[in-house]
């Protein structure tokens, strides 16, 4: 019973031991499937992956064989599956590039990974540009390469686009590193002057003038903090050691492989004095109106002195103490006027009366008073062009601006020199034009004035044409000789340009425009009206009332019969209740509510008989054109004299034939 007892046990632990294998091998079985289906789902999704990716996909042995490769490769290459699977990674490769990939191939074994650009070749010879990479990777105790090839076509052309921008821009391009030059381009060393192996290498701040590193430095830590700095300007001295003006703006890139910058460089210096010439002439425009302005209200309260000085003068015996202190008054006066000539004369509101003329005839008449006025230490030196043409001036202007440049002249060369006068035809093109603002190409006639004096710095030049400024000690001069010159010179249509440096002299070149008519004839002089004295009446509209008495006193002191208006309004009013003749209008140009020559206007359309005498300081106004003086219009100029004013109307009144 034992033994039978003890066989069942052993039966019962049997088929235990069997269940318990039959389990297991279900859960093998079960874990082997799971296995498989995972297996199964990784193979799908790898090979997903391997057709999704941005490129050609390869594994190679260590022969160079193709192990596995992805649909793209095979799209590319134009190869079938069958084609790819007896070739070897070289034979996508041209001739001239196959040993740099299979150099790169055995680095990928000896370094782990490594990387190579070069040409695919197609099935049908077309080769597109790749960037190939590889990576060592085991597999079943085997070494193998696998890699992603992209490609580079798009990248190709920018860089192509970038080379041929960068060695053919007229603009200089350069990279920096660590704050050395690593690479510059033509347009670059064509600008500074250094070719590149005297740049490569060298601090970034070379080329920079010592008073604008600082100012570089600044913008540089800026950009590689990220931020975005404006195109900045400063001063550079290049090779022949010119110091010139630059336009740079630098930006953060990469060069093989490492944060550098970017910049690019621009000469401007032209640009600068272009901006320069620009500034100065809005600078003189501004100063000429604030000028012209004061000389206007000056010109008013002279003529105001100088007609009671006059009308005083008349009252007073020859011997009479006070005789002489008007006397003084007078000559002070008609030195001031002269002032109030300059300063409209700078602002370009003289009253001009041009005729056409020639410089050669105004320079040879005053060749004598010249070398009395130069001295003798002073060589006198005409250089004439006989072919020179003619210009339509204002001959006593012209002559102004001859003599204001002699006198400068005599000034800058205090122990003897030379002084040139000459004369030519030139035509002024559109690249002179560029590089000279306000000039108009065409024909011109050129006066220079030089002398070899002791020269100006470009600080002295960049004043010299301003009203009050100069160099000459306290007394010495006004400061508006120059302005003066300027003034005349603009008025008249032309153009000054002053060339000189210090201890070399000084040249100034004069361009007025040349006309092709025929020389005025020369004017003869006829004398003074012996008798002032007349019965005629006078409406004087004046809107100053100090001015306004002082005419009326002083017509009525020569037997005129005077009639006064502060404006057009008032003038009308009295000329239509007056019953007898009013035989001349002495009339201010500018007045509130209606103007002189509206006025002059409609009073002649009432009284046909009516002369017409004009009075202005000022020439923005109707009765000249761009300053100068309409034909037959009876005109005083501000500040005049009392004599001088009853002697323009009797010439008025009383016109002689010349």
């Amino acid at each position: 019973m034992k033994d039978k007892h003890k066989s069942r046990e052993q039966l019962l632990q049997t088929v235990t031991e069997l269940r318990q294998q039959l389990l297991e091998m279900e859960q093998r079985k079960k874990s082997q499937r799971i296995m498989a289906e995972t297996l199964l789902s990784e193979k799908v999704l790898s090979e997903a992956v391997l057709e999704t990716l941005p490129g050609i996909f390869y594994l190679i042995d260590a022969q160079g064989k193709m192990i596995r490769w992805n649909e793209t490769l095979e799209n590319t290459t134009h190869y079938s599956t069958e084609e790819i699977t007896h070739m070897h990674a070289r034979d996508f490769i041209s001739d001239e590039e196959r040993e740099k990939v299979e150099a790169a191939i055995q680095k990928v074994f000896t370094h782990n990974k490594a990387t190579v650009e070069a040409k695919l070749v197609a099935k049908n010879g077309s080769q597109i540009p790749y960037l190939l990479t590889g990576n060592l990777v085991a597999v079943d105790g085997h070494d193998y390469v696998v890699g992603l090839g992209i490609d580079i076509t798009e990248r190709r052309r920018l860089e192509e686009a970038f080379r041929d921008l960068f060695y053919h821009a007229p603009i200089g391009i350069f990279i920096i590193q660590n704050r050395r030059f690593k690479l510059v381009n033509p347009g670059f060393q064509k600008i500074t002057g250094y070719d590149e192996n005297e740049l490569v290498g060298k601090d970034c701040l070379i080329l920079a003038a010592e008073e604008f590193k600082e100012q570089i430095r600044r913008h540089a830590v800026e950009m590689l903090k990220g931020k975005t700095t404006s195109p900045y300007e400063y001063q550079f001295v290049n090779k022949e050691g010119e110091t010139r003006w630059a336009m740079e703006s630098v930006t953060t890139t990469t060069y093989r492989g490492k944060t550098a910058a970017i910049g690019y460089f621009m000469d401007i210096t032209e640009r600068k004095r272009l901006e320069n010439q620009l500034t100065r002439a809005q600078r003189m425009e501004a100063v000429g109106i604030l000028a012209g302005g004061i000389a206007h209200d000056f010109n008013n309260l002279l003529t105001a002195i100088m007609g009671y000085g006059e009308l005083m003068k008349m009252d007073l015996e020859k011997n009479d103490p006070h005789y002489h202190y008007t006397e003084e008054i007078l000559k002070t006066c008609t030195r001031d006027s002269t002032l109030t000539h300059q300063l409209l004369a700078f602002s370009r509101k003289q009253i001009l009366q041009p005729t056409v003329l020639s410089i050669n005839s105004l320079v040879s008449g005053m060749e004598r008073l010249l070398r009395r006025l130069i001295g003798e230490d002073i060589e006198l030196i005409t250089n004439i062009d006989e072919e020179l043409g003619a210009i339509k001036a204002d001959k006593g202007q012209i002559e102004q601006i001859i003599m204001n440049l002699a006198v400068n002249a005599r000034d800058a060369m205090p122990h003897g020199g030379k002084l040139t006068l000459e004369t030519a035809n030139v035509f002024l093109d559109e690249t002179y034009g560029r590089s000279h603002l306000e000039v108009g190409p065409g024909p011109y006639v050129m006066l220079a004035v030089s002398d070899n004096g002791e020269g100006m710095d470009a600080a002295t030049q960049a004043h010299i044409f301003e009203p009050f400024f100069t160099t000459k000690t306290l007394g010495q001069g006004t400061g508006l000789g120059l302005a003066t010159v300027y003034g005349i010179v603009k008025q008249s249509g032309g153009h000054i340009w002053v060339y000189s440096e210090p201890g070399q002299g000084t040249t100034f070149k004069i361009y007025l425009p040349r006309v092709e008519e025929a020389l005025s004839p020369t004017e003869s002089k006829t004398g003074a009206i012996a008798d002032l004295k007349g019965r005629e009446t006078i409406l004087v509209v004046e809107d100053d009332s100090t001015l306004r008495d002082v005419i009326s006193q002083g017509l009525k002191k020569f037997g005129y019969g005077v009639l006064t208006a502060a404006n057009g309004g008032e003038a009308l009013l009295i000329s239509e209740k007056r019953k007898e003749p009013i035989h001349l209008l002495l009339t201010d140009v500018v007045l509130p509510q209606m103007g002189g020559r509206e006025l002059a206007e409609r009073l002649s359309s009432s009284i046909p008989t009516l002369k017409v005498l004009y009075m202005s300081g000022y020439t923005e106004n109707a009765i000249v054109n761009n300053g100068i003086l309409k034909e037959d219009v009876g005109f005083l100029q501000k500040p005049f004299k009392v004599n001088a004013m009853v002697q323009k109307i009797r010439e008025v009144l009383e016109p002689r034939d010349e």
